[in-house]
């Protein structure tokens, strides 16, 4: 039989989104206070879906759930542009700030140390996973990207602004 990536390595692409979903979903309650790290080995096996993917790599943002670009990391900051350190007491909010070269953008209230332990001009997998439904008109906030740092495979997924659409 094999393990599951040999056994998906040509997923279609539903069954793509499927698990790319499933896999993603312990980082969705982060910032509700959920203990559940990202496996070690969900940076692997979203690049090794990308590669076995049928559809083009999005050349500027994506705009479609499921599709992905290969971008590079140009800002790592906290929320309010200030360098990012880890947190000294758990009331700290600076949360983490990054900006990718194609002008994504992605934020978190929390410290996120997967960000903090990448670097400026790292190869980054970025793919859009979810879109918020009955915004108001002209609100594009609230996209959720998930992210895969190429050179060090650690993950994560956040959204683009602080608050979704129609919120403050």
């Amino acid at each position: 039989m094999g393990n599951v990536r040999e056994s998906h390595a040509r997923p279609t692409t539903r069954l793509s989104r499927f698990w790319h979903r499933k896999r993603n979903s312990p980082t969705i309650y982060a910032d509700l206070g959920s203990q559940v790290p990202i496996p070690p080995w969900a940076g692997s096996y979203r690049v090794d879906l990308f590669r076995a993917r049928s559809e083009p790599t999005a050349k500027t943002m994506p705009n479609h759930v499921g599709q992905c670009t290969i971008t590079k990391i140009a800002s790592i900051s906290t929320r309010f542009g200030e360098e990012l350190k880890p947190p000294t007491d758990e009331l700290d909010s600076s949360g983490t700030a990054i900006s990718y070269a194609n002008t994504g953008y992605q934020v978190s209230y929390s410290y996120i140390a997967a960000i903090a332990q990448s670097h400026i001009g790292d190869e980054v997998l970025l793919c859009l996973v979810s879109i918020p439904k009955n915004c108001p008109a002209g609100d594009e906030r609230g996209k959720i990207y998930s992210v895969t740092n190429l050179n060090t495979t650690a993950s994560w997924l956040l959204p683009d602004a602080q608050h979704g659409c129609g919120g403050a």
